[in-house]
């Protein structure tokens, strides 16, 4: 069966401020997605949303600062969501 949203991550900023903390994530089969922890403010996918303050709609991983572009690309994912 395929599924629409195969990966799903939960992050939340540190009590600082300064970064997001990850929480917990749902990976399936996908445990490569678990490597990492923490995103500063605009950095990478996560972090980038929580400075825009909305979700970015990430459609092409290469031209991105997406940090597991290549794990996405391996297993067939098509877009990312952080919101």
């Amino acid at each position: 069966m395929n599924t629409y949203i195969r990966i799903t991550e939960i992050w939340a900023p540190a009590e600082d401020g300064k970064e997001l903390r990850y929480l917990d994530g749902l990976y399936g089969p996908h445990d490569e997605f678990r490597t990492l922890r923490r995103f500063r403010y605009d950095e990478g996918l996560p972090g980038r949303a929580w400075a825009a303050r909305h979700p970015v709609i990430l459609k092409e991983f290469n031209s991105s600062n997406f940090k597991r572009a290549d794990a996405a690309e391996a297993i067939g994912l098509t877009c990312a969501v952080p919101s």
